[in-house]
């Protein structure tokens, strides 16, 4: 009953914040009201992007929801794997240095193979994993305490062309190169001293 009453509170909210759904062969993209048009295009990108990224991961997350969200200003996207594999991106296309430092073709293609290279890797399981999953109902995810977490991102991100993602910007490979490899710290070292990187916390993109 408890359960049933829980459900029914998260729907309401979520038909209150949200104006509609649109079903698509591998996700639901779930959109605010106005933006019916941004959610046909993000999920056409979707299927077009999905099938390249699942091809570099080795891994099929299954089907997904991709909620977009209105945060104003705000460029950006994150992932939550667990039980309804959902991928949030606000809708803002990025501006000013962030944009030189990753060359786009577009943004919605752009964050939607960042995103699900996250979904892909993050949900990936061995046997011994799906076994305890089945038994227990819990998603046993050994990907999520990795240190290459954001790695596999910026390869996928950078491998549908060569004018898109970080590893083909002159700006950010070149620097990368020549000013950052010889003195490479260890992925640990944002552990030690979290607040005090000066790469305002681009380590594991690094």
């Amino acid at each position: 009953m408890i359960k049933k009453l829980f459900f029914t509170l998260i729907l309401t909210i979520v038909a209150e914040l949200f104006s509609g759904v649109l079903h698509f062969e591998h996700a639901d993209v779930v959109y605010p009201e106005g933006y019916f048009e941004n959610a046909v295009l993000v999920g056409n990108i979707f299927e077009t992007v999905r099938p390249k990224v699942i091809e570099l991961v080795g891994n099929d997350p299954g089907r997904i929801t991709i909620v977009l969200k209105d945060r104003g200003t705000i460029s950006n996207g994150y992932t939550m794997p667990f039980f309804h594999k959902t991928i949030v991106i606000y809708l803002w296309p990025p501006e000013s240095w962030l944009s030189f430092r990753l060359p786009l073709e577009d943004w919605y293609a752009y964050v939607l193979i960042h995103e699900f290279s996250h979904m892909c890797h993050l949900t990936y399981q061995d046997e011994i994993g799906k076994t305890i999953t089945k038994l227990t109902g819990i998603p046993l995810y050994p990907q999520l305490f990795s240190d290459l977490v954001e790695g596999v991102t910026v390869f996928n991100e950078s491998s549908f062309s060569s004018s898109s993602g970080r590893l083909n910007s002159p700006f950010y490979s070149n620097g990368l190169f020549y000013y950052s490899l010889s003195n490479f710290p260890s992925p640990g070292y944002i552990k030690v001293a979290p607040d005090d990187d000066y790469r305002d916390g681009l380590l594991y993109y690094n």
